[in-house]
């Protein structure tokens, strides 16, 4: 689990994984895979293995377009 700080440097912010970030989504991790790949999903490719991690802030943002009718999603229905 990846942990970053704020610009301040004082309060920790965490990243999450592509598991943690679909099950908050309640979608499957391809999926999640497949929106970062459509650039619908905004993540950061990190350590030595480039895996991707999440903003829970970015997460949160994608949610509230998606309530509010505003999908990132070009091919959504």
């Amino acid at each position: 689990m990846a942990t970053t700080y704020d610009v301040s440097g004082k309060r920790p912010r965490r990243l999450l994984t592509t598991r943690e970030a679909s099950e908050y989504l309640h979608v499957h991790p391809n999926t999640v895979r497949g929106w970062c790949e459509r650039g619908i999903l905004p993540n950061y490719r990190v350590g030595p293995h480039h895996n991707r991690k999440f903003k829970l802030e970015d997460i949160q943002a994608f949610l509230e377009k998606e309530i509010n009718g505003i999908s990132y999603d070009p091919d959504y229905q």
